[in-house]
This record gives structure tokens, C-alpha cells and sequence, in this order.
């Protein structure tokens, strides 16, 4: 009997043991289960985040950089010379559109991109010299006399590039729209020149490819920029009251500074 209660009392200890022990690995599994979900809740979060912070990048990225296509208007002061010789120059006038083509996505050092520049129009008017005006001397034999003056009249299409920076393109505030570029394009350009003397009035026509380099500083829609504009080429001299100049080539040489005020979008 008394063997029997030992063999019982030890099978008990050993079972209760045993229970201790199993007890011990399913909370200790449990509580690996339980970090497990900690790691991969925490782990999710920071995808999350870093999901959001990309969308927030690439949204602040495109309202740094959009509104690239312009609409210029602005003020020119002309120079002109014909076979060398300089002709005076009073003011000009100018409009144009264009666009600018990014050729990369990713900003370098975080503001700086490449660009294509496209002038898709580019009319120009020059006033060289103000005319005296026209005078009917005599009724009977419309005698006239006088000028109207000397003009320039141009329409070019451009093309170049340009380095665009956005120094705050990075920032979530509105100084992420502040932006400014440099650029130099090539602009073949269809001009015609109107002279005018008080003894004979000639018309000119040729093909002068500009050089256009300047700089531009832009905030949102509005955009601020000066530039210089230089081109020298043989016009043909299409009519004239001198008919020894009709059908004869003649150099001209323009030059001009512009400041201009443009619209993005």
C-alpha cells in the first residue's frame, strides 16, 4: 500500500511537472506571436509612411515644376545696321509662345532641370526711324513728298536649351514655386524691312537665324526676364523706287535687349 501511494505521488509530481513545463512553452509561444504582430504592425506603419512621404514628394515635385508653357509679351530696344553701317533705332515691341520640355524626372542636387525649349511663335516689331508724314505738294500732278519712316517686321520660330532651378522644390510652403532658368536658343526667323527716304522707299526681305540667350525668374503664373538677340545675314532687296536696287542683296545686322513680363500655364 504504502508503494503503491509513493508510485502515486510521484507520478503526480511528474505529471504536474510536466504540466509546468507545457504551460511555460504555449505562453512563450504566445508571447513570440504576440512581438511578431508588434514587428509587423510596426513594420507596415513605415511602409505607410514612406508610400505617403513619396506621394508627397511627387506631388510637391509637380507643383514645383508645372506651368511650363509661357505667353510673353514685352519692350525691345533695337539696333540696326545696313553693310555696316549704323542706322538709329527708336523702340520695338514683341509677343510670343513657347513651352519648355523637362528631359529628366529626378531633379539634380534636388532643384536643378535640364530642358528643351520651344518658341512655337515669336513676332517682333522694330521702329528704326518716324516717318515725316505724306504731303500732297501739288493736286494736279500728285506731287508727294515726305517718308513714313523706317520699320521691321519679324516672325521666327526657336528652339535651345535651358537649366531650370528650383531652389525650394522640396518644401511642402509656397516658396517651392519660386523658380528661374537660363537659356540660350536658336531662332530662324522670317524678316521683312521697310525703308522709307523722302526720294525713294525699298522693301527687304530675308531669313536671319537669332541668337537668343537670357534669363527668366518665375513665381506660379507670373514670370519676369531679360534677354539679348543678335543676328546678321544678306536681305533681298524685293522692290524699290531706285530700280538699280531691285533684286540686290544687302547686309543687316540687328541687335536688340528685351525685358519682358510672361504668363505660365
Amino acid at each position: 500500500m504504502r508503494m503503491n501511494f509513493k508510485k502515486l505521488t510521484t507520478a503526480s509530481l511528474l505529471f504536474a511537472a510536466a504540466s509546468l513545463v507545457s504551460h511555460a512553452q504555449v505562453v512563450n509561444n504566445e508571447t513570440e506571436t504576440l512581438e511578431e504582430k508588434v514587428a509587423r504592425l510596426e513594420n507596415s506603419q513605415s511602409q505607410l509612411k514612406q508610400e505617403m512621404d513619396q506621394q508627397e514628394y511627387e506631388a510637391n515635385q509637380k507643383d514645383a515644376w508645372s506651368r511650363r508653357k509661357a505667353f510673353t509679351v514685352g519692350y525691345a530696344q533695337p539696333s540696326l545696321s545696313c553693310e555696316g553701317e549704323k542706322l538709329s533705332s527708336n523702340y520695338g515691341a514683341f509677343f510670343s509662345l513657347g513651352n519648355t520640355y523637362l528631359l529628366h524626372k529626378k531633379p539634380l542636387l534636388n532643384m536643378i532641370r535640364i530642358g528643351l525649349d520651344a518658341t512655337w511663335m515669336d513676332i517682333n516689331y522694330f521702329n528704326h526711324e518716324n516717318g515725316t508724314g505724306i504731303h500732297i505738294k501739288d493736286d494736279y500732278d500728285e506731287y508727294f513728298e515726305g517718308n513714313l519712316g523706317v520699320h521691321q517686321l519679324e516672325i521666327g520660330l526657336g528652339v535651345g536649351p535651358s537649366v531650370n532651378v528650383a531652389p525650394f522644390c522640396t518644401r511642402t510652403d509656397k516658396l517651392k514655386y519660386l523658380r528661374a532658368s537660363v537659356y540660350c536658343h536658336v531662332t530662324p526667323t522670317f524678316s521683312m524691312i521697310v525703308m522709307n527716304g523722302d526720294d525713294d522707299s525699298s522693301l527687304y526681305g530675308g531669313v536671319p537665324i537669332y541668337v537668343n540667350y537670357g534669363v527668366k525668374i518665375s513665381y506660379r503664373s507670373i514670370g519676369i526676364g531679360i534677354e539679348g538677340r543678335s543676328a546678321s545675314t544678306k536681305y533681298n532687296c524685293w522692290t524699290s523706287d531706285v530700280e538699280e536696287l531691285e533684286g540686290e542683296k544687302m547686309k543687316f545686322k540687328t541687335n536688340s535687349f528685351r525685358a519682358y513680363i510672361s504668363l505660365n500655364f
